[in-house]
């Protein structure tokens, strides 16, 4: 029968490299965020149960770094916002004058 051991810390592993990739994209809260949360849970999850801990350890670094940007990302787009600025133009094309 196949063992689930170590399933926890790759899927940390994995969500984590998402997270962090998504932050590339001009919606990164709604995206990156919740792949963060989720690969942090699993990451948490993984090195309780001692699945491979090299894994879970960098799935928990790259889950909370991309936590991390997208929540920077956030700030900055309503710090935009509240000075009437935006921070992703629409349609794409940048805004002169």
């Amino acid at each position: 029968m196949p063992s689930n051991r170590g399933t926890g810390a790759v899927a940390s592993f994995v969500l984590g490299i998402v997270s962090v990739a998504l932050c590339v994209f001009p919606i990164p809260v709604i995206v990156g965020l919740p792949t963060g949360i989720i690969g942090l849970v699993f990451g948490i999850r993984a090195r309780r149960q001692g699945d491979d801990h090299w894994k879970a350890t960098a799935g928990l670094t790259l889950s909370s770094t991309g936590i991390g940007i997208a929540l920077l990302i956030l700030v900055v787009y309503l710090l935009g916002l509240s000075a009437g600025h935006t921070v992703y133009p629409v349609g794409g094309h940048a805004a002169h004058g």
